[in-house]
This record gives structure tokens, sequence and C-alpha cells, in this order.
């Protein structure tokens, strides 16, 4: 038996990967490719420094671990300590000296330090770093600005994002900018593209370095001043820019003076009128498709990616504009970027409490509602944002079209009537019966969910609302604004899961105990973007299962989509029970108390001619918490949720 285990221990230490040996940790992308949160960089620091104890003759290994201490800010003192480690097993090593250089940040000395390191180096390596010397040292930038942006480490949307800020700079003008990853792409759309080369390109860090203040000033044909932010006073004929990614605290002394004209802000003793400017830029100069569709399936983190919160506030001036002209159409479309880009951003909640206080509603006569009632509808979806527990129904419409009638809003009237001229006489009989009958026969239709409205008297609707609501007495909150939904929101509200922690519906995570089983210790964790099954909002124990079916195990129906009648339940009812819309809440709710969400009717978005949710006239596979379903004008199938936003307690 003796001999057995020294064979199977000489085996194992023969062995090129033992069954003990530590995995290699992920490798670090360069900040122009990717950011991640400071804890993921700091998590990759402490597996890299795990690994390298094992490992400690990987080269490559030691870099990862250094670009992890630098991202994710470690103090000074450790970064030393790491650098004193590795230098145990590389000492002189080129790659050590270039790591020294990185880690003195921006300064005449670490340049110095890298451009040594960089010598004894392969010249395919550490691109980066040799265009940043290169600049430094006034090298030929050209060669590393084509071999950078050939070595496909910078993804399109930071390309484009880039371009969009040169854009935003006017004929000869002067841009202040800070950071590697937001000024190397703005050198390669120069130096590879030739593209709006008279731009002053002026970064803050390098113009710390006197020697290089002194040669890039030089070349621009710029007074020489020690502080660079004293350029405007010294030349006011050159007009100076900023770019939005500068920190707030470097120039906070001049913020009463600078005016947002796209990706920059522009420096001016005198009040100017830069909405023209906005519109110009962002309207005819702007790349902007790459915002809604991703034509290169990039990662959520890359750089590009992370910098668009940076267009919110350019895109929210533009609306300003457009709400000052009047312009409803181009004031929505915007607002409807602002938000998506607010929910990729995970800024949603305070983007939302934003432009609901900048609404102006219509001076609507205060009458009293049942306020309790409505209070008591409105189920929490997360953090300020709230949904009508039932679709809209025929009852709660007519009554605001019984407003506008007697009070006299014809304008108003005309926009939110119910018309019934496109269908034949049946129909249209049919449909006044089915609209109108509940004011003299209470059995007749009131609670059915409303339908045949436009979008645009979905929004006249909420828009009443919020007037009324936020004049009731004893109502739950202060202010409120009720609305149409996002795609987005309108999903995560449909799946019912409360504890989600994104508005993007892929990104989210749910944390369950095995098997549903509530004595159980173990955690399973289920990651949204792993199931594409998941459709439906219907779940107790089994997640995985009951989200893929539209029927319970008794095979009956759960929602009212349009199915076979030939399909008999147990309970005797014929397809789904219903042959067109069914009476609100007439299955059950999800998590959040949300009835309907899956059929009856399909439910409006902020966008126009965008539904979700599938209908009576809509199979199961159109009735998802992910369906998008199109319509026009007005739709026999389309109907509405409202959706609210708390502005004050």
């Amino acid at each position: 038996m003796k001999s057995i285990k020294i064979i199977f221990l000489c085996l194992l230490a023969g062995a090129s990967h033992p069954a003990w040996a530590m995995d290699r940790p992920e490798n670090i992308p360069d900040n122009i490719t990717e950011i991640k949160a400071t804890q993921w960089y700091l998590e990759k620091y402490r597996s890299w420094r795990a690994f390298l104890t094992e490992k400690p003759t990987d080269l490559d290994g030691w870099h990862e671990c250094f670009k992890a201490a630098l991202y994710s800010k470690l103090s000074e003192d450790e970064i030393s300590g790491l650098l004193a480690d590795m230098e145990l097993h590389f000492p002189d090593s080129p790659e050590l000296k270039l790591m020294k250089g990185r880690s003195k940040g921006w300064t005449a000395e670490g340049l110095n330090i890298m451009s040594w390191g960089l010598a004894d180096l392969p010249k395919d390596k550490y691109l980066i770093e040799r265009l940043l010397v290169a600049e430094f040292m006034k090298g030929d930038r050209l060669e590393w600005s084509v071999q950078l942006f050939a070595s496909e480490k910078i993804y399109p949307s930071l390309m484009n994002y880039s371009y969009n800020v040169l854009m935003s700079v006017s004929e000869n003008g002067a841009l202040f900018v800070t950071g590697e990853n937001t000024t190397i792409p703005l050198w390669i759309l120069q130096d590879v593209y030739g593209l709006r080369r008279d731009v002053k390109i002026l970064n803050t860090d390098l113009l710390q370095i006197q020697e290089y203040r002194q040669r890039i000033f030089e070349s621009f044909g710029l007074k020489m001043t020690e502080d660079p932010f004293d350029l405007p006073e010294a030349h006011p004929d050159i007009p100076f820019f900023y770019a939005l990614t500068i920190s707030m605290q470097e120039i906070e002394f001049m913020q009463d003076r600078l005016y947002i004209v796209g990706l920059t802000s522009l420096l001016s003793e005198h009040p100017i009128d830069n909405y023209t400017l906005l519109r110009e830029n962002i309207e005819e100069k702007f790349l902007l498709d790459y915002l809604t569709v991703d034509f290169n399936g990039e990662p959520k983190t890359a750089t590009g990616r992370m910098l668009e919160t940076n267009y919110i506030a350019p895109f929210y001036l533009l609306k300003q504009y457009y709400d000052r002209e009047g312009d409803i159409v181009n004031s929505g479309r915007w607002q409807n970027i602002i938000r998506d880009l607010a929910e990729r951003s995970q800024l949603s909640g305070r983007i939302n409490m934003l432009l609901a206080k900048e609404n102006v509603t219509k001076n609507f006569k205060t009458v009293e509602i049942d306020v309790k009632r409505l209070d008591k509808e409105l189920m929490k979806v997360k953090d300020n944002i709230y949904a009508k527990s039932f679709e809209l129904t025929n009852r709660e419409y007519g009554e605001f079209l019984d407003y506008l009638e007697s009070n006299s809003y014809k304008d108003l009237l005309e926009i939110a009537e119910i018309k019934l001229d496109k269908y034949n006489d049946t129909n249209r009989q049919f449909y006044t019966n089915y609209h109108f009958n509940h004011k003299t026969s209470p059995m007749n239709y009131g609670d059915y969910p409303v339908f045949n409205i436009t979008h645009e008297a979905a929004k006249l609707y909420c828009e009443w609302l919020t007037s009324q609501y936020n004049e009731q007495k004893g109502r739950r909150f202060k202010k409120v604004k009720f609305r149409l939904p996002t795609k987005n929101e309108w999903t995560m509200a449909a799946l019912g899961y409360k504890d989600f922690q994104s508005w993007i519906f892929e990104d989210n995570i749910i944390r369950l105990k095995s098997n549903g089983r509530k004595r159980s210790k173990e955690i399973t964790e289920y990651r949204f973007s792993e199931y594409k099954d998941l459709l439906y909002p219907w779940y107790s124990r089994d997640w995985e299962n009951l989200r893929s079916s539209i029927k319970n195990e008794k095979g009956c129906y759960l929602a009212n989509v349009k199915v076979p009648e030939d399909i008999v339940c147990p309970s005797g009812a014929k397809g789904d029970g219903f042959i067109i819309a069914s009476p609100v809440g007439s299955y059950f709710s999800n998590k959040m108390g949300l009835y309907d969400v899956i059929g009856n009717v399909a439910e409006m978005t902020d966008e126009a001619g965008t539904a979700m949710g599938g209908s009576y006239s809509h199979v199961p596979e159109e009735s998802t918490i992910t369906s998008i379903n199109h319509y026009n004008k007005s739709d026999p199938a389309v109907g509405l949720r409202l959706f609210m936003e708390v502005i004050e307690e």
C-alpha cells in the first residue's frame, strides 16, 4: 500500500496542472478599453496577489496585478509594496521600470522612467505607455496612435464619444481634458483620421510638467502662463472649452462662466444663448446612432459606454429648449433618450425626479377624486416609482371624459375622446356599448380595461390625474407625477421580483433558497441573462419552470391571451375563459400586486406606437414580460397601466 501511495504522489508531482493549483486570474483590461467597478479591481488585485504567491515567476501576472492595484486606487505604500515584491523576482527588469514609472503618474520623473523601461521592451507591447511617452518627449506620436488604433483596444463607442467631444469645440478652439482614456482617443482621431486638427488639446495632467507645458504652448502659439487655467485671460481671441469629464473641483471657480454646448462647456465672460450651439452640435454634428443601437456587441463596461452619462446634461438642456418652443414631439424624443441613458447608468430615480419637477401641467380645475382608493392601488416598484394594480378601466377613463366635457375643455376633449369611426356599423355598435354603457347600466364593462385611445390621450389622462392628485386632501404623497412607463420600467414591474437590482432586465440576479424550501440554508443564485425562458411573472418555489409557462400545473391559462377554445381547464373554462378583454383583476397578480401584466390589453409605454405584455388578441409567444407589441394611433387591444413617480413625500 505504501508503494502505491508513493507512485500516486509522484504522478501528481509530475502533472503539469496539479489538482490543487490555483487558476490564473482574469486579465485586467486597460481603462481605455473597459472601466470596471472599484470593488471588481480590488477583488482581482487580491486574486492576483494570491496567485503570484504560488507563481512568482509569472512576469505578465505582475503587470496584471499592478493594473488592478492602480485602477482600484490603492495607496502609494501598497503599490510600492507590490513593486518591491516584484523586484525580488525581476530586479532591474524593463517591466519593473515601466511599472515604477506608471506608479508615479503623469509626472516628468514617471514618464522618464517609463521611457527607460520601454526602450528594452518589444515595440508591439505597452502601446498606451508608448503613446504617452511620445507625447511627453515630442516623439513620433503618429506611429503609436496608428498602432494603438489597429490593436483594437479601443471600442467604437469610445471613438464615437471622442468624435462628439471634438465636434463640441468651435473652429480653432482650445480644449481642456484630463486622464488617458478621454485624451488618447482625441489624439488618435487627429493623428490617424486627420479630424479637427485645428483643436488645441490641452491635457491638464501633462500641463503640470513645466517642460511639457512650455513646449506645447509654443507649438500652439500660446503665451506662457504658470497656471494653465490662466490661458483664457491671456488669449481673449481664442474660445476655450472644458470637457465634461473634468472634475468639478478643478473648474469650480469658473462654474458661473461655463455654458454647456455639447460634451464640452464653453467659457464666456458674458451670458450667452448656448441653445443654438447645442442644437447645431448635437443635432447636426454628433454621431448618435451608437447610443440606441449596439452595432459591435460591446460589453456594458466598455469605456465609451461608461461615459454615456455625460450626454444627459446637454440632452436635458436640449429638451428644455424644445419645451420653451412648445415643440412637444422633439421634447418627448429627447426625454425618452435621456431616460434610456439613465436606465443604463442606474440613474433612473434621480433623472426621473428631475424630469418630473420641470414638467408644467395644464391648469385643470380641481375636483374631488377617490384618492384613498387610488393610493391603495399604487404598488411600489423601486425607489420612487410606483405602478397601479389594475389597468385603467372604462369607468375611470369615462370620468375623465365627463370632466373635460362638463368643464368645457373642448380642445382637450378632442384629443381624449374615443373615436370609433374607423369601424364598420356592427363593430362600432359593439365598442360604443363596451366603452359607454356603464353610465346607464353598472353591470356593463365599467371594470373592463379602456382601449381605443391614442398615446396622446393616455398622456393627457396622466397629466390630468397628476394635477388632481396633487390637490387632494388626505393624499399619501405631497407631490407626484403620473405617466406612462419606459420599456425597462414596464418589464421589471411585470416581472414582479421586488428585490431587483437594475432596470436592465438582463443585469439582474435573484437569490433563492434551494428548491424554495424556507428552512434550507443553501442559496441558489439565478442570473436573468442565463434564462431565455424567463417569460412570465408567476412562480413560487420552482423558479426555472413556472416562469416559462403561461399555464399552471392543471393546464389552466393564467392570463387572457389568444388561445384555442377547444382547450378546456378542469374548472370548465374554455381556452382562457374570455373571448375578448376581461374585467381587470380577473387573474392572479404578480408578487408586486400587479394584475393582468400579461394579456387582457397590451399596455402602452412612453414610446408612441409601442406597448408591452400582449393582449386577448396576441398569442402567448407575443404576450411575455419582454414582448413588444406595436400599434398605430388607437387599437382595440391596447390600453394602459398608470405609473407614478413620487416627487415629494
